[in-house]
């Protein structure tokens, strides 16, 4: 819980820029995606997919971590950037007989070029 309060904080803050460098400008800019997850759900192959139906606040009460940052480099019409997320999930209900652990992270690098 105390991560996804400090995600919501730094999320309102709105981008952190640092000092720039001769003619180079950084932004670190955090941000909160909420989603729920509803449909089927494989378990184990040869048995049936599950039911799964989770609002937003039965995910974020099994958030264990929780980041999402976007960090950029711009340098004239260059721009570099990393977009990361991860989160961290567990439960101590069983979804359709299965406990379960998640943890997923998403970098997502990429280089722009500014006409």
């Amino acid at each position: 819980m105390r991560a996804a309060i400090l995600t919501l904080i730094l999320t309102l803050a709105g981008p952190l820029r640092a000092q720039s460098l001769p003619d180079w400008e950084f932004r670190l800019t955090p941000y909160l995606w909420m989603a729920g997850l509803q449909g089927q759900v494989g378990t184990v192959p040869g048995l049936p997919p599950v039911d799964v139906d989770l609002s937003f606040s039965d995910i974020l009460d099994d958030l264990e971590f929780g980041s999402m940052v976007m960090g950029s480099a711009r340098n004239g019409p260059w721009v570099i950037y990393l977009d990361t997320t991860h989160v961290q999930l567990s439960t101590t209900e069983p979804l359709g007989g299965v406990m379960f652990d998640v943890a997923q992270s998403g970098p997502t690098p990429g280089v722009t070029f500014r006409f």
